[in-house]
């Protein structure tokens, strides 16, 4: 649960997203008030799943709590059990769609690596000619 702070006219606000933006998150999915952890994880574990796909952040979020309300019973389809959950930051994608090339490349640097130093262990030693 956030920390609260006194903010100006006796309002309060929370102080964790400020902290952890100050440590250099770039973003920042919280909760508004406390909720079971069964409820929470449902939605993150969809939300997570929607980020794995490419999906920008809010909509990742967004489409995990649909997913929630649809998958539970009356009750827990109530707001209260959702809509606690908030997306602060940047909502770009974690992933960016041109990352694909990365894995392929480094596995072709490291292949030709282990090639090159297969062939030079493979050749006879020169030196003991000399």
């Amino acid at each position: 649960m956030p920390v609260l702070a006194k903010s100006g006219a006796g309002r309060a606000c929370s102080v964790w997203p400020g902290g952890f933006s100050y440590g250099g998150a770039r973003s920042l999915i919280t909760t508004l008030w406390e909720v079971s952890s069964g409820h929470t994880t449902q939605i993150m574990q969809s939300f997570y799943r929607n980020l794995r796909n490419g999906m920008p952040k809010h909509l990742a979020l967004t489409l995990a709590k649909r997913d929630y309300v649809r998958r539970v019973g009356d009750v827990e389809a109530h707001p209260y059990y959702w809509s606690s959950c908030v997306a602060i930051g940047s909502m770009s994608p974690v992933l960016s769609k041109g990352a694909g090339w990365r894995k392929p490349i480094a596995a072709g640097v490291l292949l030709t690596v282990i090639l090159i130093w297969g062939f030079r262990r493979l050749q006879p030693d020169r030196s003991a000619n000399v």
